[in-house]
């Protein structure tokens, strides 16, 4: 069923409508938060004269943030009631401050996520493998989510989503657990960095999302292979092959590490399975990925005339990702859904002109420390004529 609000805005407001205009007017017009939304680099405080704390900030703000302790600024920020705080020390928070905070506040959606199961499914730990608690945590919360968005959605596509297709999906966490028990769902998961569809491969093996393949071992020929080589010749393939040929010649004996050697993925009845896609996202277009979806499908006749349904997925997905995936819904019909938890904003290109990263009077020449504003700011919305 779908929310009874089409945004999850805290604010007294009468429509989103009204919301996102009360939004865009303080994003467009307090230029505090457009200095320290996305426009502060970490480095900007040791390299700017005067310093980005006395920059950015008004000048009746210095006395109590510099009096203040770190983790009741921090409550201030996010906990505590404006209407009756009280700070101890010498310094009170301005009213303008208190102000700026409490617009903040207004203007912030609601964070909290409160699953329909009590209790989540858990991560088998060959599943979990690679992932640190609070990546657990996000893989079960967001797999359950989509999954159960997926049921909701059930009657109004007349049939289940046919595959989770996860867009810039790195070592594939989010895919495996979706691939895996309980859940058993088709993902294509399209990254575009090599090393990490390598990587994820790998744990896919691991994890038996991918079946290893037969093979035959030799420690004492491999010792002997390593010794010819020596410890800095390992990385040089073709001075490994050299040396496979000159100990054992032709044979069926494997000397490479699991990294280089890829399972085998099979669709099985009721179970999960997983498609690597390669490739960037220039755009929402899904054109190519599903073409390649049905490419590699190998199933009976009666499913290839399935018609697919595909879900938009993704958990961090960085800058323009977020774009491109809800433009997928609007510019691919069998994209059906879109669930995406999106990051990095500030790495948005615009659709009319290159992006603004820094205030004007920070760094009018947009010269970052890092060299990476100026790449991006030469790009544009690849669709942006359409």
């Amino acid at each position: 069923m779908p929310p009874e609000r089409p945004l999850p805005y805290t604010g007294n407001f009468e429509s989103p409508d009204a919301y996102i205009k009360e939004l865009l007017n303080f994003v467009t017009t307090s230029d505090i938060f457009r200095i320290l939304c996305g426009g502060v680099h970490i480095l900007d405080f040791f390299t700017i004269e005067p310093g980005t704390f006395y920059a950015a900030l008004p000048e009746e703000w210095h006395a109590f943030l510099l009096s203040c302790d770190i983790m009741r600024f921090l409550d201030l920020l996010v906990r505590e009631d404006l209407d009756t705080f009280v700070h101890e020390g010498e310094h009170q928070p301005p009213e303008s401050l208190i102000a700026y905070i409490r617009k903040v506040r207004e203007l912030s959606l609601d964070r909290k996520f409160i699953p329909k199961d009590k209790e989540l499914p858990e991560l088998p730990r060959i599943v979990a493998v690679g992932m640190k608690p609070k990546k657990i945590h996000e893989v079960c919360s967001f797999a359950d989510y989509v999954t159960q968005l997926s049921s909701d959605i059930k009657g109004q596509l007349g049939g289940e989503i046919t595959h989770f297709v996860d867009f810039g999906s790195g070592q594939n966490y989010l895919g495996r657990a979706l691939a895996s028990e309980p859940y058993n769902r088709h993902v294509v998961a399209v990254e575009g960095r090599d090393h990490n569809v390598s990587s994820a491969k790998e744990l896919d093996m691991m994890s038996g999302v991918a079946l290893k393949p037969q093979m035959q071992r030799n420690k004492k020929l491999w010792k002997q292979i390593k010794a010819i080589v020596g410890p800095d010749g390992l990385k040089d393939r073709a001075l490994v092959d050299k040396a496979i040929e000159e100990v054992v010649g032709v044979s069926d004996i494997e000397f490479r590490p699991m990294s280089q050697i890829e399972g085998k993925y099979e669709y099985q009845d009721g179970k999960g399975h997983v498609q690597y896609i390669s490739g960037r996202l220039d755009s929402g277009d899904l054109t190519e990925v599903i073409l390649e979806i049905d490419k590699h499908r190998v199933v009976e006749e009666e499913e290839k005339k399935r018609e697919l349904k595909l879900m938009a997925v993704s958990i961090h997905s960085c800058g323009n990702l977020s774009h491109f995936g809800i433009r997928s819904l609007l510019m691919n019909p069998d994209i059906r859904a879109v669930a995406i938890v999106g990051c990095c904003y500030n790495l948005l290109t615009e659709k009319l002109g290159p992006p603004t990263y820094k205030q004007p009077y920070l760094r009018p020449t947009l010269q970052a420390v890092n060299g990476r504003v100026v790449r991006e700011s030469a790009k544009f919305d690849p669709r942006a004529s359409q």
